[in-house]
């Protein structure tokens, strides 16, 4: 993958092509919480979105001297971010996608699981699988109008970390049944961004292993959990996104 910037070689990421104008690279980032960088840390807003100076996109974006586009916003579903793609330029370099976990209803998904039982809990993971459908063609749809309106970009669709470990790693936070029943919903979420991504032209790439290891369940998870403000839970914090950031890197480079 070609990463389109001005002839630079920063942070010992190589960057090898002169566009004919020799412009500042551009980095676009698009979709949810998760992108945003909420957990990560030293925010600022804008149009009513919160946003980190930690996350992967806006590390990226500095390793390269390149200029940040930030779309994403926290609570922002896949339609949320169809209606700010047109804000991005025709001729942005690389664009970051995050988005899904809201048309599933993660916050409720996530209320239901750790803090009610496990019925409300399969409830609400089978109301999540009930929308995927509605979660690809949605994604396939968001690709479609980026590759339109930034035609030279690549495209980078992202999964999600997992939130969870295995039930043995889970047995002191949650019962087996539900550990279960949310690493399903997401593993499948993932497969359903994925196809949607590469069938739309985009590359699909998932958070780093270590990332995933590092999950609520983990001895040391890489989330925002308590004392932090209510709504950074559950996100990845500034270790996750530093991952992120050296993952994104590799994958575009030329």
């Amino acid at each position: 993958m070609a990463f389109l910037t001005s002839a630079l070689i920063v942070s010992g990421t190589a960057v090898d092509h002169v566009s004919a104008s020799s412009r500042p690279a551009t980095v676009t980032a698009i979709g949810d919480s998760y992108l945003a960088g909420i957990g990560a840390g030293d925010y600022t807003t804008s149009a009513g979105c919160r946003r980190s100076q930690r996350s992967a996109p806006a590390l990226l974006a500095r390793s390269v001297t390149a200029h940040l586009v930030d779309l994403t916003c926290p609570g922002g579903t896949i339609i949320d971010s169809s209606r700010r793609a047109p804000a991005m330029s025709p001729d942005t370099d690389v664009v970051i996608i995050q988005a899904g976990g809201n048309d599933i209803g993660f916050a409720a998904l996530a209320g239901a699981c750790f803090l009610a039982g496990s019925s409300t809990c399969l409830s609400q993971v089978r109301e999540g699988h009930r929308r995927l459908p509605e979660v690809r063609r949605g994604m396939l749809g968001l690709v479609r109008q980026i590759r339109l309106t930034a035609p030279t970009a690549d495209v980078i669709v992202l999964g999600y970390p997992r939130l969870l470990g295995s039930t043995e790693q889970c047995r002191s936070l949650l019962d087996p049944i539900r550990v279960r029943a949310v690493n399903r919903l997401q593993r499948t979420l993932d497969r359903v961004i994925r196809s949607a991504g590469r069938t739309g032209g985009a590359t699909f790439l998932d958070w780093p292993r270590r990332v995933d290891r590092s999950s609520l369940c983990s001895v040391d998870p890489w989330y925002a959990l308590a004392g932090s403000r209510l709504d950074d839970l559950l996100h990845p914090d500034e270790r996750a996104h530093r991952a992120l950031f050296r993952h994104l890197a590799r994958a575009t480079r030329p």
